[in-house]
């Protein structure tokens, strides 16, 4: 399948969709996303402690919201990644801010919106007391980010499990994930 094809698949009615999970196979995918157009990505950086890096996609790291959030994260290096328009995409944002954190050799990694307001504790703190083998971290959605959800590499049981999970909890991402899988394996 080749690119042109992916790309109105992909901006089509949700059963496009449904067909190009089932007949597109993941290096047609990934080649297509990586030859997307992007909008323009700039980098800023807020000096600070790099044992724990923040990364932040942002429309404008002047405003109100990059504002805010450098109080938020006050002490820890913070990188801005700017970017804006009808081509934003906000994993591509988190990527293009990973790559360059990544230099800087952190223990830890948060990725955060720019509306953030508060955090509730001392992040570095509650960081230092989790496992060294866990591998990802990830705020509860129910609880407004209010505290730590350690997550583990699903596997095909529970990806298929989420489209019951999202139906009985009405928790839509589940139900999408269950039913787009189920394409995927016709």
């Amino acid at each position: 399948m080749d690119e042109t094809e992916i790309e109105k698949l992909y901006n089509g009615k949700l059963d496009d969709l449904y067909y190009l999970y089932s007949h597109a196979n993941s290096e047609d995918i990934i080649r297509w996303m990586k030859n997307r157009k992007t909008a323009e990505m700039r980098t800023y950086e807020v000096e600070g402690d790099s044992e724990i890096v923040v990364v932040i996609p942002t429309a404008d790291v002047n405003g109100k919201l990059a504002r805010n959030v450098r109080e938020v994260y006050k002490g820890f290096h913070i990188i801005f990644i700017e970017s804006f328009g009808s081509l934003f995409n906000y994993a591509r944002s988190v990527n293009f801010g990973l790559k360059s954190s990544l230099r800087l050799k952190p223990r830890w990694v948060i990725i955060s919106n720019d509306d953030v307001l508060s955090v509730s504790g001392n992040i570095k703190d509650e960081l230092s007391i989790v496992s060294r083998n866990v591998n990802l971290v990830m705020a509860s959605r129910s609880n407004y980010h209010t505290y730590p959800v350690v997550l583990v590499k699903p596997n095909e049981y529970f990806i298929r499990g989420m489209k019951i999970f999202g139906k009985v909890l009405n928790f839509s991402p589940a139900e999408v994930y269950g039913e787009i899988l189920s394409h995927k394996q016709k």
